[in-house]
C-alpha cells in the first residue's frame, strides 16, 4: 500500500529557504525520493502560493543576489514531480476555512488530507490542530516509513 503525503508550503519552503531549513525535513524529502510507494501531493494553487513566498522572501532580501532565480528553478522541477490534486470542493473548503479560521491555502491542504486519507506535512500550527481535530495525521521527524 502506498503511503500518501500532502505537501504545504511552509513545509516546502523549510527545505529550500535558506534561513528556514529544517534538516529533518530535509531528510523527509530524501527518504521520499527513494520509497517508490510514497506519493506527494500538492494542492492546485500550490504553485501560486509557493511563487508568492519566493517573491515576497525575494522584495525582503531575505536571499543572497543569485538565489532566487536557483529557487524558482527548484519549485518548478518539485512541481512536476508531484501529483497534482484537482480543484478541491469549495462548499467543504469553505467550512474548514470558517471552523478553524484557517486561509483558504491552509484549508485546501486539509481538505486534501482528509480527501486522500493522506499525512499532512506541515509546520504551520493552527493547520496542525486543525488537521488534529478532523483526525488527519500530521508529519513529525519520527514517522516510519
Amino acid at each position: 500500500m502506498s503511503k500518501k503525503f500532502i505537501i504545504d508550503n511552509c513545509f516546502y519552503c523549510n527545505s529550500t529557504f535558506p534561513d528556514e531549513l529544517d534538516p529533518e525535513i530535509i531528510e523527509f524529502f530524501k527518504k521520499v525520493d527513494k520509497e517508490p510507494d510514497c506519493i506527494l501531493f500538492i494542492p492546485y494553487m500550490f504553485l501560486y502560493e509557493s511563487m508568492n513566498s519566493l517573491e515576497i522572501a525575494g522584495r525582503r532580501k531575505r536571499f543572497k543576489p543569485g538565489i532566487e532565480e536557483g529557487l524558482f528553478s527548484i519549485l518548478k522541477e518539485f512541481v512536476k514531480k508531484v501529483e497534482k490534486s484537482p480543484i478541491v470542493d469549495s462548499n467543504n473548503l469553505r467550512k474548514l476555512s470558517k471552523k478553524y479560521l484557517l486561509t483558504m491555502y491552509d484549508a485546501s491542504y486539509l481538505e486534501l488530507a482528509i480527501e486522500y486519507d493522506a499525512i499532512l506535512c506541515t509546520t504551520d500550527f493552527d493547520l496542525k490542530k486543525a488537521a488534529k481535530k478532523e483526525g488527519v495525521k500530521v508529519w513529525r521527524p519520527t514517522l516510519i516509513f
